[in-house]
């Protein structure tokens, strides 16, 4: 473990203790749950041009109907969420889902393992697919967490009582 720099493992931890606490029922504001989406949009606007810098339009594309794919997965996941609308203080009560915890530690192993085979030259990270599967994957994970976030906000804003005086 010599070559994980500290904040590898900080961040480890700070993400197991997210996906813990995302096994229990919690009320939030719907837009926190944009939080988890757009960090993995800007973490991966950030490394990935330099973790794939001969990635081309067809690596996009596969990146693109990923993320299209995940976010219809993670839809139907948070359609099963039963949740409890709290207008008056603009919150929504989510049920606890250990598969939340699931998709933020795949999502720590993916991006682990990409930079490490990166990094160290590994002869996967050399093969033709290794980008597009890279970016498939780390599209469908990022999908999952802006298609749970959409229902909820939706379910959220069709909701009568989220318009006072409508």
């Amino acid at each position: 473990m010599s070559h994980i720099p500290p904040y590898g493992v900080i961040l480890f931890g700070v993400l197991l203790y997210l996906g813990i606490k995302r096994c229990y029922a919690r009320s939030v504001r719907p837009a926190q749950l944009f939080v988890l989406p757009l960090a993995m949009a800007v973490s991966g606007a950030l490394s990935l041009p330099h973790l794939f810098p001969a990635a081309g339009w067809q690596s996009g594309l596969v990146l693109l109907l990923a993320l299209l794919a995940g976010l219809l997965a993670g839809w139907a996941h948070a359609a099963r969420w039963t949740l409890a609308m709290d207008v008056t203080r603009s919150r929504v009560r989510i049920p606890g889902d250990p598969a939340l915890l699931g998709m933020i530690l795949l999502t720590f192993a993916l991006g682990y393992v990409i930079h490490y085979q990166v990094e160290a030259h590994g002869a996967w990270a050399a093969s033709s697919l290794f980008a597009p599967f890279s970016l498939a994957a780390w599209g469908v994970l990022g999908g999952m967490a802006l298609g749970r976030a959409l229902n909820v906000l939706m379910r959220y804003c069709k909701t009568d009582a989220a318009f006072p005086g409508s």
